[in-house]
C-alpha cells in the first residue's frame, strides 16, 4: 500500500511538473511566466465598497493578478461610470506598446485603430485605459511587445476584495479640464491644483445662473464676490455634487459636474506665443530617439525640427506606419543632415504634452516602422530668437545617391532674381565641382569641406553631378537634392 501511495504521489508531482512546464513554451526567455503579486495604490481611504452586485459609479484602486512576470502592474486605477468599468493599468516597465482586450491573433485581424495605446502619465510611464467586464475572473489580454514587435498573450484577474475608493488628483500646476453637468451647461473650465488640493474656475452659459456652491441645495450659501463660479472638487472622473444658484428666483437647485481627466491639459502645453525655443522630446522606442529639438512657433503654428541618435531612418512620415505606405512621396518627409552629419525631420506639431504617432522608413530592412513621440510643454525653453521671416528660409533637404559615406548638408538658400541658389557643403574636400542643367559650379572653399552655390528647384528635385578626386582619379558621383520650405 505505502508503495502505491509513494508510486500516486511520484505521478501526481511529474504531473504538476508538466503543466508547469508547459504553461511557459512558446515565449523568449524575456517574457518568461509567472504568477505576480496583486497590486494596489497607496492613496486608500478606510471605506471598502460592497461589491455582491455591480460596483457603483466612482474611482478605485484594485490589486491585480496577472500570469505573466514580464508584464507587471505597478498600480491599476478602476473607474467605473454609468456601470461600465475601465481599468487603467499603470506598467512597471516601458516594453510595451499596445494592449488588445482578448488574444494577440484576435488583434491581429482588427484594425490598428482597435488596439489600445499606451499613455505616458506625468511620471512617464505607461499607462493603458483597459475596458473589463467583470471582477474576479480571467480577462484575456495580449501585449504588443515594442522591441520582439510580436503580442503576448496574457491573463489578468481584477480582485474585488482590494477595492479601495480613490481621489485622482494631478500634480501641482495649472490646468484646462472638459466639464459636464447635468445642469447648466459649462463651457470652460482652468482648474489649479495647490498643495493636492483643486481649484475649479468655471463659465457658466446660463443668464440667469450667478453662483455655484460645491455642496447641496440644502446647505448652500452665496460665495463671496469674485468666486461665484470657483469650487473645490475632491477628484476627478467622479461626480461632484453642486447647486447653482438662480438670481431671478433666489433659489438653489442641486446637480453633478463630471471633470473628465481624459481632456485635462496643462495650460503651459497650450501654443506658446511666436518665438523659437528648445524642447525635450520623448520617444516609446530606443531605436529612434531625439537627441535635440528646435521649436519654432510662427502664426501659432508649431514646426519641430528634430535630431536623431542614429541615421537608421531615411523618411518619417506623420502617422501610423500602414498609412505611410500609401502616402504620396510629398507626404514623407525625408531625413536632412545636419552639419555634423546627424539626420534631422521637421514637421508640424499640433500640441505640446500629448502623444503624437509617427512611422519611420528603414532602408536596410525596406519597412516602416510606428513609433510615438511626446513634446514635453514642461521643458519649454525660449531660444531668444524670432521666427524666420518670409523669404529668409526654413528648409527641410534631403538627397540620394554616392555612396553613403560622405555627408551633404544645406546650410543657407538665397533668392537670386526668382532663382534658388543653395549652399551645398560635402563632408570632405575632394569635390571639385558640382554640374546643375549642364553648368559646372566649382568649390568656393579651397582647404576645407567642399563647398558649392548652385540653382536649386524649391519643393521638388535638382539632378547634381559631383566630381570627386578621392579615388586618386577623378570620377562624376550623381545624386539628387531635394528641398521644401516649410
Amino acid at each position: 500500500m505505502k508503495r502505491k501511495l509513494s508510486r500516486l504521489a511520484g505521478l501526481l508531482g511529474c504531473l504538476l511538473l508538466l503543466l508547469a512546464l508547459s504553461a511557459c513554451t512558446g515565449s523568449p526567455a524575456e517574457e518568461s511566466e509567472a504568477a505576480s503579486e496583486p497590486v494596489s495604490s497607496a492613496e486608500e481611504s478606510a471605506a471598502v465598497p460592497e461589491t455582491e452586485g455591480a460596483v457603483p459609479d466612482g474611482l478605485y484602486s484594485i490589486g491585480v493578478n496577472t500570469n505573466a512576470e514580464m508584464f507587471r502592474v505597478t498600480k491599476c486605477i478602476l473607474h467605473v461610470r454609468d456601470g461600465k468599468m475601465t481599468a487603467v493599468l499603470t506598467m512597471s516597465g516601458t516594453g510595451y506598446g499596445y494592449l488588445y482586450p482578448g488574444t494577440g491573433a484576435e488583434a491581429d485581424a482588427v484594425p490598428q485603430s482597435e488596439w489600445i495605446p499606451c499613455v505616458l502619465d506625468e511620471d512617464g510611464a505607461h499607462t493603458f485605459a483597459l475596458p473589463i467586464e467583470a471582477l474576479d475572473t480571467d480577462t484575456a489580454v495580449a501585449s504588443w511587445s515594442i522591441k520582439y514587435e510580436k503580442w503576448y498573450d496574457r491573463t489578468l484577474q481584477f480582485l474585488s476584495g482590494s477595492l479601495q475608493p480613490y481621489d485622482l488628483v494631478p500634480k501641482d500646476g495649472s490646468y484646462t479640464v472638459d466639464v459636464e453637468s447635468d445642469g447648466p451647461a459649462v463651457s470652460a473650465c482652468a482648474l489649479s491644483v495647490k498643495d493636492g488640493v483643486m481649484t475649479a474656475e468655471l463659465t457658466v452659459e446660463d443668464a440667469d445662473g450667478d453662483a455655484v456652491f460645491a455642496g447641496t441645495a440644502a446647505e448652500a450659501v452665496l460665495p463671496g464676490e469674485g468666486l461665484r463660479f470657483t469650487v473645490e472638487i475632491p477628484s476627478l472622473d467622479k461626480d461632484v455634487a453642486v447647486a447653482f444658484h438662480s438670481a431671478s428666483g433666489d433659489t438653489w437647485a442641486d446637480h453633478t459636474l463630471y471633470f473628465d481627466s481624459t481632456t485635462l491639459a496643462a495650460a503651459s502645453g497650450m501654443i506658446p506665443e511666436d518665438g523659437v525655443y528648445t524642447v525635450d522630446v520623448t520617444s516609446d522606442s530606443a531605436l529612434f530617439t531625439v537627441t535635440a529639438c528646435t521649436l519654432t512657433v510662427k502664426d501659432n503654428v508649431m514646426t519641430a525640427c528634430v535630431t536623431a541618435a542614429n541615421n537608421n531612418y531615411s523618411f518619417l512620415y506623420v502617422g501610423l506606419a500602414k498609412d505611410a505606405l500609401q502616402a504620396a512621396e510629398t507626404d514623407r518627409i525625408a531625413a536632412a543632415a545636419d552639419a555634423s552629419g546627424a539626420y534631422t525631420y521637421t514637421f508640424v506639431v499640433p500640441a505640446l504634452g500629448s502623444e503624437m504617432s509617427v512611422a519611420v522608413y528603414s532602408e536596410s530592412t525596406a519597412k516602416w516602422y510606428d513609433r510615438t513621440l511626446t513634446f514635453r510643454s514642461d521643458s519649454l525653453v525660449s531660444a531668444g530668437e524670432e521666427p524666420a521671416a518670409e523669404g529668409e528660409g526654413a528648409y527641410t533637404f534631403s538627397f540620394t545617391g554616392g555612396s553613403g559615406r560622405v555627408t551633404i548638408s544645406c546650410v543657407g538658400v538665397e533668392m537670386r532674381d526668382g532663382t534658388a541658389f543653395a549652399t551645398i557643403v560635402f563632408s570632405s574636400s575632394n569635390y571639385t565641382y558640382a554640374e546643375v542643367n549642364g553648368e559646372k559650379y566649382y568649390n568656393t572653399n579651397e582647404g576645407g569641406d567642399s563647398t558649392f552655390v548652385i540653382p536649386v528647384v524649391l519643393n521638388g528635385e535638382t539632378p547634381v553631378s559631383a566630381e570627386t578626386v578621392a579615388m586618386g582619379s577623378p570620377h562624376v558621383v550623381d545624386y539628387v537634392f531635394t528641398i521644401y520650405e516649410n
